[in-house]
């Protein structure tokens, strides 16, 4: 009588199989990450919004309490003013006008040099917000920007009208630096050195951003829909809103 041989079995991929399940994994994930990357950014634009209505709000409770008039817009060095500069004086009132917490006067999403829970402390401007201010500014409209023909008025009092800007993002770029509030990947930031900083914020990838008025709405608006301006006294700052 024979013996019967058993032959074992072995149960797993082979290489060709496996092969076939990194290439699908691969392909669900190619089809995922455009539908993740635009959630994600929907979520930023959703909490930046509603960072700008609160801070146009604070600025019209501001004016309530000082005879209509909004915060003064220019810088600690008088002889200037730079739009996403405040007065450090000026900064606290907002500040603790929004519960005392300096990230409610930044977009959530800002990268260095915008460190959470700290502000940023220029020793001649004062304090630099993650926005831009566009209120109490003097002698507006400013000469336009080099090469553009878009002005804009600084708003004085909150009896003013309701449709005029006064908080945009920081599409802002200047001195070497460049600000991308919302790419394609998230926030950019350019600095002194860099191939794109002090490039337009438009060449840096910024594909919007939302703007707040003065009768405290705010809304996205797209990169191609805004106009370049001058963002400061001596034309070495620019914005698009």
């Amino acid at each position: 009588m024979g013996i019967k041989r058993y032959r074992p079995h072995y149960f797993g991929f082979t290489l060709v199989e496996l092969l076939v399940v990194i290439a699908i994994i691969a392909l669900l994930v190619s089809l995922l990450m455009p539908a993740l990357n635009k959630a994600r950014e929907q979520a930023r634009r959703t909490k930046c919004l509603a960072t700008i209505r609160n801070m146009s709000i604070a600025l019209n409770m501001y004016g309530m309490e000082n005879n209509d008039r909004l915060p003064y817009g220019g810088c600690e060095w008088q002889n200037e003013e730079y739009i996403p500069a405040l007065t450090r004086n000026i900064y606290k009132a907002l500040e603790k006008l929004l519960e005392g917490n300096p990230d409610n006067l930044k977009c959530p999403w800002l990268k260095e040099p915008f460190t959470p829970g700290e502000v940023w402390d220029n020793n001649f401007a004062g304090i630099v917000m993650g926005y831009n201010y566009l209120g109490g500014h003097r002698d507006t409209p400013w000469p336009p920007a080099l090469g553009e023909n878009a002005q804009w008025t600084s708003p004085q009092k909150v009896s003013d009208a309701g449709h005029m800007p006064i908080v945009t993002e920081l599409n802002t770029w200047g001195d070497g630096k460049t600000f991308v509030p919302h790419a394609k990947g998230g926030m950019i930031y350019y600095k002194n050195g860099d191939p794109l900083g002090g490039e337009s914020s438009l060449a840096g990838g910024a594909i919007g951003g939302n703007v707040g008025l003065m009768d405290g709405s705010a809304k996205w608006k797209h990169i191609l829909d805004m106009k370049i301006y001058n963002g400061s006294t001596d034309d070495v700052c620019r914005g698009m809103w």
